[in-house]
């Protein structure tokens, strides 16, 4: 909602979320580093999916909001790399900001759980 608001990198798709990060710098010429979002929608609809990715918060109406993007704080921040290991609950997203911060961000209630990475399968010929 923020004009200044832009998304740099390329955004990346796993178990059906799209997961992509944005900066935004400061108004005030005079600060040299804005801030960073990452963000995870679901592929189809480009929303917030219906369960916690990021966690949730309650609106003024005391209702369950579920949150679509997660503040990555001060710095610009790179295309998130993702990864699900064999056996995990969950995918985990890394992202690098500019300050040099490595961020490493658990992805739980994918749309689609069963993404999982691994050998698919072997052949020798």
């Amino acid at each position: 909602t923020d004009p200044r608001e832009r998304s740099l990198g390329m955004p990346t798709l796993l178990g059906g979320l799209l997961t992509y990060t944005s900066y935004q710098p400061y108004a005030d010429n005079c600060k040299a580093e804005g801030v960073s979002n990452l963000y995870g929608v679901y592929f189809l609809t480009g929303t917030a999916w219906y369960e916690s990715v990021f966690g949730t918060y309650l609106d003024e109406e005391n209702r369950t909001i579920v949150k679509d993007k997660l503040s990555l704080g001060l710095g610009l921040a790179t295309t998130p790399s993702l990864q699900v290991g064999e056996g995990s609950d969950g995918a985990k997203a890394f992202i690098q900001t500019s300050t040099g911060e490595i961020i490493e961000v658990e992805q739980e209630n994918l749309p689609i759980p069963s993404a999982t990475s691994g050998r698919a399968s072997w052949e020798n010929r």
